[in-house]
């Protein structure tokens, strides 16, 4: 009944604005074959997919209309896939589902649908945006499904508490939509301040918080030389404090994020991030770059398997709001103009623990304003027993998991 009458709301207040003026209409269609390697020794492996490929296909339809102080906004997906991947996923769901739960959804609305899923084949639809916004002088409000991106991270993002993307993550055009509540006011000075109210949905999770609702007060507040972000939210029972601070050094810029958090079942875990980005220019063409580092509050030190992961990093790990199980990890990244059209953009994530390491590089070439195409691989390093190398399931039981050799080519095309 709660569902029916939001979108009755929403609704209307579209068919409103449809009334006024045009509705405008876009998108993006894309295109992607993948290519995966997951070493010997995995589940994987074990189960025959050493080897695996897949295409991918998906369709993004938006809608987007403005009248006077109301806009409505809504996104549509169609997402397939066609391979041994999805032979792969589902033999893993079968044989290993504690290992299929990472970033699962649970976004108050149940608004995914699945429309085939056979042995190799997957087709899904999803709702990705559904939102009513109003603006009014320093006033934004807005109800519904929404992205929303806090801290000034470039790999991790520690104060990203909803939704934040993963590490190097392949695609990152469209944030994927969360149902919540935000409100936003804009001071004279240029500061400002957004709560949100993020409801959850349990659906099965072991987590006895998943379901608990996320409420966060988020502040920028710019001055001279420093520019302050402070964060105070309970999150699922936990109570998280976050100070931000960005400040000018010569040409660079540096980023500093403090992310202390209060377990709710006790003891504090506290996450740290700094980094420094700098854009000038390599060889006469544009260059930005970075290097970052990160410490995972939550993480695991010294020697472990996955089966004795702590409770509160395996919590997040499930939610999507954790990617990595170590402490400590140091990031280097860029992005360069080959050519006023191509990019390269190489990245490195190395565990300062156990030495294990990530090397992802993209090339992304525009052959106009709507048609680009992507080209990339990603290799991990490090022996086996380590993160990026391979962390073992469980002690003695001679079996790994960790990153995948990847390669990947996409088209994509915008309308």
């Amino acid at each position: 009944m709660r569902i029916l009458i939001l979108l009755a709301i929403l609704l209307s207040g579209w068919l409103t604005a449809l009334s006024a003026q045009a509705l405008e209409i876009g998108g993006r269609v894309k295109f992607e074959e993948q290519g995966n390697n997951a070493g010997a020794d995995t589940p994987e492996a074990m189960l025959g997919h050493k080897v695996t490929s897949q295409t991918i296909a998906q369709l993004r339809l938006e809608a987007s209309q403005t009248l006077d102080t109301w806009m409505f906004d809504a996104a549509w997906q169609l997402d397939g896939r066609h391979g041994s991947v999805v032979e792969k996923d589902r033999a893993l769901q079968e044989s290993y589902p504690a290992l299929t739960t990472a970033g699962s959804d649970f976004s108050y609305w149940d608004l995914d649908g699945s429309l085939v899923n056979d042995q190799r084949d997957e087709l899904e639809q999803r709702i990705d945006r559904l939102s009513l916004t109003f603006t009014e002088n320093n006033l934004v409000v807005r109800l519904g499904r929404q992205a929303l991106t806090w801290g000034s991270g470039q790999v991790f993002h520690p104060m990203d508490l909803v939704n934040p993307f993963q590490p190097v993550a392949t695609d990152t055009a469209y944030k994927r939509g969360t149902d919540m509540a935000y409100l936003q006011w804009l001071f004279d000075s240029g500061a400002d301040v957004q709560l949100v109210v993020v409801p959850h949905k349990r659906r099965g999770s072991e987590d006895a918080n998943a379901g608990k609702a996320t409420q966060a007060v988020f502040g920028s507040i710019p001055g001279d030389t420093l520019q302050w972000n402070l964060l105070l939210a309970n999150d699922r029972a936990d109570t998280v404090f976050g100070l931000g601070v960005t400040g000018p050094v010569g040409e660079a810029l540096w980023n500093l994020e403090v992310i202390p958090t209060h377990l709710d079942g006790g003891g504090t875990k506290t996450s740290a991030l700094m980094n420094l980005t700098y854009a000038g220019f390599w060889l006469q063409r544009n260059l930005s770059a970075y290097v970052e580092l990160y410490h995972n509050g939550f993480g695991e030190s010294g020697s472990y398997t996955l089966a004795e992961l702590n409770g509160a990093l395996a919590n997040r790990l499930e939610r999507g709001q954790q990617f990595v199980t170590g402490r400590d990890y140091l990031s280097v990244g860029a992005t360069w103009d080959w050519t006023p059209l191509i990019q390269l953009t190489p990245t490195m994530i190395f565990n300062l623990h156990d030495q294990s390491a990530l090397f992802d590089a993209q090339i992304s070439w525009s052959l106009s304003d709507e048609i680009t195409i992507k080209a990339g691989g990603r290799m991990p390093a490090g022996d086996q027993g380590t993160e990026l190398g391979g962390l073992e399931l469980a002690p003695e039981t001679e079996m790994f998991l960790g990153q995948q050799r990847q390669w990947f080519i996409r088209g994509e095309v915008y309308f």
